[in-house]
């Protein structure tokens, strides 16, 4: 099983990775955790900014099949899945190298670029109270940004990510989305808003010029 999606939010520290049981092998950094419970243990491979899981039985050593197909769905195969992926995120989590926020240098960048500041209507909320509007004077959204879980952008797992919601040509967004770190308009008109990740692995640049854009639009530009 493919485990990059979890890379998502950035490659892990190496050093911290072998805390953490990995060790180094010619294949990249190996891990094997033994799953709970089931006579099953799980293989890690991290090597070249991918990670995959492979699940054999202790018995044999040999790959559980069940595992290996993505159409067996029973309450045991189902949960087997849950554990190996828990197990790799709760992991990459404590490996996460340490940078600054991304998430703060969004805020730096529409304050001291674009002079627009930001309010939270969501203050109150134990959910959403970290989300934040940004809004030219008229008091036009041109960015909502936010943390959410990555599995409401469509990709597997339950971390949290930050990114954030900007307005786009409603004929480029098909050519702008890559499903990797942009995405379909979450909780906002799909048909004008994108959905950017705001992660290590995003393109800066690139996310500059899609908020840029937003602001030009909202503005009338």
């Amino acid at each position: 099983m493919d485990l990059s999606h979890l890379l998502t939010t950035g490659n892990p520290d190496m050093t911290l990775l072998t805390q953490y049981g990995f060790e180094t092998t010619t294949d990249g950094l190996v891990c094997r955790y033994g799953i709970e419970g089931t006579d099953l243990y799980a293989i890690y491979t991290y090597s070249k900014d991918k990670l995959s899981v492979r699940v054999y039985d202790s018995f044999d050593n040999e790959p559980y099949a069940l595992f290996e197909d993505a159409s067996s769905t029973g309450k045991f195969v189902t949960g087997i899945r849950y554990s190996v992926v828990h197990f790799a995120e709760t992991v990459l989590e404590k490996a996460k190298v340490q940078e600054n926020s991304l998430r703060d240098k969004v805020i730096q960048l529409f304050s001291e670029r674009y002079g627009i500041g930001y309010d939270n209507p969501w203050s109150s909320d134990p959910v959403d109270r970290q989300n934040l509007v940004f809004r030219i004077p008229s008091g036009k959204w041109v960015g909502l940004l936010m943390t959410i879980p990555i599995s409401r952008l469509g990709l597997p797992g339950e971390s949290l990510v930050d990114c954030i919601n900007l307005k786009h040509r409603p004929d480029d967004i098909a050519d702008v989305i890559d499903g990797v770190t942009v995405f379909p308009a979450y909780h906002m008109n799909k048909k004008h808003w994108i959905t950017v990740l705001i992660t290590p692995k995003s393109d800066w640049n690139r996310i500059i010029s899609l908020i840029e854009e937003s602001i030009n639009l909202v503005k009338g530009l």
